[in-house]
């Protein structure tokens, strides 16, 4: 019984699947606009005035900062919030800014990547510094530390 119910729950969704995939075409030519892979994806970029806060944090090189300072050296700034020994989003964010600094070639410089980490009690700055390596972090690409209350 279990086998058959088993065999019927994938025949039934290999049927959806087909049936999804027979049906794409026909939404796609209603005239609905299908993104050619070859045409760079349009990017729109939003300028808003932000108030950052004077927080001290430590960089991954050790040096004491405030994050308003750090930020405010007019570029544009990706931002995530990270930890070291996190088991799962943190590295796909990680790969999302690896992949982002290794598209951006040699324009990376002119985006302020900022990984943030959420845990300062464990994340210190030679932490930060292996956690960088392996996500071949470069330049323009920053990670901090701080204390319990400024991660807050």
């Amino acid at each position: 019984m279990g086998a058959r119910l088993g065999l019927l729950g994938a025949s039934l969704a290999g049927g959806l699947g087909l049936l999804a995939a027979l049906h794409a075409p026909r939404a796609c030519a209603d005239g609905a606009a299908v993104p050619s892979p070859l045409e760079p994806p349009s990017v729109t970029r939003t300028v808003v005035d932000y108030a950052v806060p004077e927080i001290a944090l430590v960089r991954d090189d050790g040096r004491a900062v405030s994050l308003h300072d750090e930020l405010d050296d007019g570029r544009p700034v990706v931002l995530n919030f990270i930890y070291t020994t996190c088991p799962g989003i943190c590295s796909l964010a990680s790969h999302v800014f690896s992949e982002l600094q290794r598209r951006l070639g040699s324009e990376r410089d002119r985006v302020h990547l900022v990984s943030i980490s959420i845990d300062p009690e464990e994340d210190t700055p030679a932490r930060l510094r292996e956690y960088a390596r392996r996500y071949s972090a470069g330049p323009g690409w920053r990670y901090y530390t701080g204390t319990a209350g400024a991660s807050i």
